[in-house]
This record gives C-alpha cells, sequence and structure tokens, in this order.
C-alpha cells in the first residue's frame, strides 16, 4: 500500500491516473473515525487532510465552499467567525468533512437531514482522472457515495445563519419515555438515552431559542462533561467489560448520577462534545413508527443475553433524505446505536442486536458495525439500483473498489447486490 498525503487538486488527479495506469486500486481515507475497513486498501491510500481551507463564503445566501479535508471542528469554528452555522451536528468533530459526508454522519431533528443533505454541490475526481462538479440527479447518488465514485476534494455547503440552542436533559421511567416518544418531535433537536438493565431512560430535548448563548460556568461544564460523561461513564464501562457480571449492577448505579439539567449555548457547543475513552459503536436507521417496538426489542434483548455493556443506547431521529444510499431514504427515521467499551467483546452485542432489528427494516450506519452485506442491503433502499448505475457510470472498472465495497456494495455496477 502506497500513502499520498495530497495538498492540492493537481495531486489527486496525478495519484488517479497513476493508479489507473498501473492496474492499481485506489482510496480515499479521512480522520480514521470509522469503525470499520470503509477505508483500506491494498493499492493507493489518498489523504485530503491537508486540503483544508474556507474557499468561499456567500453569507446572503448561506452559501460555503470548502475543501474536502477541512476537519468539522475547524469548519464549526469558521462558519461561525462568519454567523453561520449548519443547522443539525453530530456529537464528534473530529472527521474530514468528505469522510462525515459520505458515510451519512447526522444529528437529531425530525426537521433536519443529515450532513449529507446539506450539500449543494461537490468537486470529484472521477476514475478516468477527469474533475466535475455534481449537482442534480448525480449528486443524490454522490453525496453519501462511500468513496466509490472517487475523490471528492470541495464541497459546498448549504448553512444557515448562527443560532442558540437551549439543551435540557430529564431522567425517567423507560415505560414513559417509550409511551410518550412520539411527543419528542416536536423539539428541534430531540434524543434518548436508554439503559436496557435498569429500564431507565434520559430524555433530551434541544430547542432553538433566541438571544445571544449564556454557557454554564467552567466549573460545572466540566463536572458534567468531562468528569460524569467521561471519566465516571468510562470507569463503569470499562468495569462492565472487565466483570461482565456486574454490568447490571454498574448499570443501575450509573444511573444514579442522572440527574434534570439545562444549558444555553450555541449551537455548535450544544450538539458537539468529547468522548476520552476507547469505544466501539453500531448503528442503524429504522422507520420512525417503529422506534418504541424496535427499543422494547434491543432492551428485552440485553436483558436475555446480559451482554457486558453498561453504556446507554442512543437513539435520535432523523428527517426523510432523498440521497440514494442514506439510510433515512424516503422515511422519518429512529437512529438507533449502540456503544460499547473496548474492553468487552462487543461482536455478540452488534449481532444480536443486528439480528433484532432485522425485523424492522433496519438499515447499518455505513461507517459503523455491521454484518449485512450488498445482498442483504439491495432490498433495503429503492434507489439502490440507480446508485448502482451511476456507480458503473463514473467508475466502470473498480478502481475506488475494495473488500468492504465488495461485500457491502458488490462489485461496481452489479445490480441487485449481485457479488464481485
Amino acid at each position: 500500500m502506497e500513502i499520498v498525503a495530497a495538498k492540492e487538486l493537481d495531486e489527486v488527479v496525478g495519484v488517479v491516473e497513476r493508479a489507473r495506469n498501473e492496474g492499481r486500486r485506489l482510496r480515499a481515507v479521512g480522520s480514521g473515525h470509522s469503525y470499520s475497513d470503509i477505508a483500506l486498501s491494498d493499492g493507493y491510500l489518498v489523504s485530503v487532510d491537508a486540503m483544508d481551507q474556507l474557499i468561499d463564503v456567500d453569507r446572503d445566501a448561506a452559501l460555503v465552499r470548502v475543501q474536502a479535508g477541512i476537519k468539522l471542528g475547524e469548519l464549526n469554528r469558521a462558519l461561525d467567525r462568519h454567523g453561520l452555522a449548519m443547522p443539525s451536528l453530530g456529537e464528534i468533530d473530529k472527521q474530514t468533512l468528505a469522510g462525515a459526508v459520505a458515510t451519512d454522519t447526522h444529528g437529531s431533528g425530525l426537521r433536519q437531514g443529515s450532513l449529507s443533505d446539506r450539500v449543494a454541490s461537490l468537486e470529484l475526481v472521477r476514475a478516468d482522472g477527469t474533475v466535475d462538479e455534481l449537482d442534480g440527479d448525480s449528486l443524490r447518488a454522490a453525496r453519501i457515495a462511500l468513496g466509490s465514485l472517487g475523490v471528492v476534494t470541495a464541497v459546498t455547503l448549504r448553512c444557515v445563519p448562527a443560532f442558540t440552542l437551549r439543551h435540557s436533559e430529564r431522567p425517567v421511567d423507560l415505560d414513559d419515555a417509550l409511551a410518550s416518544i412520539g411527543e419528542l418531535g416536536r423539539h428541534d433537536h430531540p434524543g434518548l438515552l436508554v439503559f436496557p438493565y435498569a429500564r431507565r431512560a434520559v430524555v433530551i430535548e434541544r430547542d432553538r431559542v433566541e438571544g445571544r448563548p449564556s454557557p454554564p460556568p467552567a466549573a460545572r461544564a466540566w463536572v458534567e462533561d468531562i468528569l460524569l460523561k467521561n471519566h465516571v461513564v468510562g470507569l463503569t464501562s470499562r468495569l462492565a467489560g472487565r466483570v461482565p457480571a456486574a454490568t447490571p449492577a454498574l448499570t443501575r448505579a450509573l444511573v444514579r448520577f442522572a440527574r434534570p439539567s439545562t444549558r444555553v449555548d450555541s449551537s455548535r457547543k450544544v450538539f458537539t462534545g468529547e468522548v476520552r475513552f476507547p469505544v466501539t459503536s453500531a448503528e442503524w436507521g429504522l422507520p420512525l413508527e417503529s422506534a418504541a417496538p424496535a427499543i422494547e426489542a434491543v432492551v428485552s434483548l440485553f436483558e436475555r443475553e446480559r451482554y457486558p455493556v453498561a453504556m446507554p443506547v442512543l437513539c435520535r431521529f432523523g428527517a426523510p433524505s432523498d440521497s440514494y444510499l442514506s439510510t433515512a431514504f424516503e422515511r422519518q427515521t429512529l437512529y438507533l446505536e449502540v456503544l460499547s467499551h473496548t474492553s468487552a467483546d462487543a461482536d455478540p452485542m452488534i449481532a444480536g442486536v443486528e439480528g433484532a432489528l432485522g425485523a424492522f427494516g433496519a438499515r447499518p450506519h455505513w461507517a459503523k458495525r455491521f454484518g449485512a452485506t450488498a445482498a442483504d442491503l439491495a432490498p433495503l433502499y429503492p434507489a439502490w439500483d440507480r446508485f448502482a448505475s451511476e456507480r458503473a457510470r463514473l467508475d466502470p472498472d473498480g478502481l475506488f473498489t475494495n473488500a468492504w465495497t465488495e461485500r457491502v456494495l458488490g462489485a461496481s455496477g452489479a445490480p441487485d447486490g449481485e457479488a464481485a
């Protein structure tokens, strides 16, 4: 494998042409945040991390042109300096923009799509070395392309004026949370933390408010964000991995730390945070109407199988998307994520949850852990063949393939999930 750190567009074009002429394969790599082998390559591995500049800002139209290697955290800070923001964000901001867009990174909110849905156009280096600016129908395939259509080098984003969020948390009984889960949709950016062994939940309500941010004092923020959500949760989760029989008791102890809380701050600071301990993650998108029974099925699975996992199940919500490979394609979506400290073997939990959610038409998060293959996935995506056709047009010889794409997407251009 040869790693190329490109600093400009011509260098990306050059390595793509070199790989094609040598008959080698090529994959683009971002920050390495993915929990899978999506970016591994037996040929060339191309990083655009150094291509991280803000190219143009149209504040009146709320359009921003950026190079694809910019990290989300730096993008958010740059937007803030121009009085702009992304309307929704995931918790982690260490990913490159290109990687986050390509894998359908999302936040929460039934009126908000994923980061990919904010892409107005993108610059793509194709397998033949030509550079295209994609929009329209081609963009519906290219926004969430998993690195399989080419190397993305620049992106135009549709932003919004910067805004303030009020974030509230309150612990409740799980039965009460499930009975009222439909009411969460009235909040701008809702969420739910579910603790299976305790049958408790923490309801998260985030709403846009007028006025300037009024962040909590530094000491309180450290206690909530670092001491409790990192040190305490991290220690409890690590102990569960090392002493599996203690996991239910550890979970019940962890829930006792949950207290009602409220803060008002800039959107980027409310949306994003840090996880300072090593985790493994898997997530699926489900039809919103399946939310309560799907959560109950996962809780029952934990109670039955006794997985050594004390971390809560994270539930978020998403608006329908028109991107062909979006987990929220043409449906309101519940995102259900399971996380495990790396001290525990997460494989049985991930396989078990994937099996339990299969009955609900679950679509896996592309950048996280899952076992489904192309044959399993194709029936779940109504636009699968449309994406395959665009893939065959842009990469007919499979230059941008690897073992992951062959397993998950099939051969380049193969319809109906056919393998290579």
